[in-house]
């Protein structure tokens, strides 16, 4: 449905899947972050839904055109690129505000991707909306209060990456600044949840979980 084109990124180019609507826009888009396994199948035909549901979605490799397939690669790869991971979001943010055919800019992300998506929430102002799949915020605390868009973070009751208080502590610090939000915590529910392809997904938390989040990048995107 969609293509991998180059976008700049630190004085060369940056590979990245982009997938449109049919029609000339303008469109409201989306930078999609992936998990930590990389830009695979599983991103790609998420990003491809988004698109069917009318938005503009361009999601950035940050691997570069590796991807794993156990978690011992996927951490390996994490540990080479991870710190290349949020100027490569932000390059994904710019090429979409540079374009003509986009009104309004949201980011989703996914583990490693929802953390992405909370640092351009974070660092990035004009951001319209961030959508936060399990990604871990700690790093983020006491940064909250400089977020300007309304965010919408899903998590697993069973995820132990990111323990409940955690995810309390999150929703503390967005009240506290004020930042429009929605919290969600799904009982029963682990890490990855979201994922289709993987042993914790959980199929009656993915789909509240998509029909909320079609509902807040509604709202806040249109």
């Amino acid at each position: 449905m969609g293509t991998y084109i180059e976008i700049p990124f630190d004085q060369t180019t940056l590979r990245a899947y982009e997938t449109m609507p049919k029609g000339s826009g303008p469109f409201p888009a989306l930078v999609a972050v992936q998990e930590w396994w990389g830009l695979n199948q599983n991103i790609v035909n998420i990003a491809d839904r988004l698109t069917s549901d009318g938005y503009l979605v361009l999601a950035p490799d940050l691997y570069e055109g590796s991807v794993a397939d156990d978690s011992a690669e996927a951490q390996r790869l994490n540990g080479l690129y991870a710190a290349s991971a949020p100027a490569k979001c932000m390059a994904a943010y710019d090429a979409l505000f540079a374009r003509d055919d986009v009104r309004k800019i949201g980011c989703i992300g996914w583990c490693m991707g929802g953390r992405m998506s909370l640092h351009l929430a974070v660092n990035q102002p004009a951001l319209d909306a961030a959508v936060i799949f399990y990604g871990r915020p700690e790093q983020y605390f006491g940064q909250i209060a400089d977020i300007e868009c309304p965010v919408l973070g899903l998590f697993g009751e069973k995820d132990e990456s990111i323990p409940v208080a955690r995810v309390e502590q999150l929703r503390q610090e967005l009240e506290a600044a004020g930042v429009p939000h929605e919290i969600v915590v799904y009982p029963g529910a682990d890490h990855a949840f979201f994922n289709e392809s993987h042993h914790t997904y959980h199929p009656e938390a993915a789909a509240d979980a998509r029909e909320r989040t079609l509902r807040f990048l509604s709202k806040y995107l249109a």
